[in-house]
Order: C-alpha cells, then structure tokens, then sequence
C-alpha cells in the first residue's frame, strides 16, 4: 500500500466529520467562555451593539479554527504513525522471508 502524501493526509482530515465535531464542540465552549469573560459585563451594562456583536461572533469562530487545526493535526499524525507501523511490519516480514 502506497503511503498517503501529508497533504493528502490533511484533506482527509479535513473531510471526517469527527475532525469537525471535536472541533465545533472545543471551539465553541471556548468562545463562548470567552466571550462571557470578555464582553459579559459591557453586553450587561450597555446592551447589544453591532460592533460587540461582531466581538461575540468571532470569538468562537476563532476558537473553533484553532480547534479544527488541533483536530486535525492529531489525525494526521495518527495516520502517518500507522502508514510507518505498516511500512515496518512489511519490511520485517520481508527480511524474515529472505532468511
């Protein structure tokens, strides 16, 4: 079996609905902590403003890109454990072969 190239590797990732999930759900409870921590007590004295909302909605997007790298670093890295796990086992197969 050919080894996946890290680039191909990263599409994977990026296409596996768990990657997203684990993602959105750190991403998110981190933003919104962050945004009740940041701006919890200007959206309570002054209300809602178009320039707080934007704060408030880029918090977690940005928590969730973060996440979504992480996320997808770590299947990345587990692939590219298994392609050399495999790639090994074939090669002692091999030289147990040839003795």
């Amino acid at each position: 079996m050919p080894a996946t190239t890290t680039g191909r590797l990263w599409l994977q990732a990026l296409s596996q609905r768990s990657v997203w999930r684990r993602a959105t759900i750190v991403g998110l409870t981190a933003g919104v902590l962050q945004v009740s921590l940041h701006q919890g007590d200007v959206l309570l004295k002054e209300g809602p403003s178009l320039h707080l909302l934007a704060k408030c909605l880029l918090s977690p997007a940005i928590g969730i890109a973060v996440a979504l790298a992480s996320a997808a670093w770590v299947y990345v890295e587990r692939e590219q454990s298994k392609q050399n796990t495999q790639a090994n086992q074939a090669t002692q197969a091999t030289l147990l072969e040839t003795t």
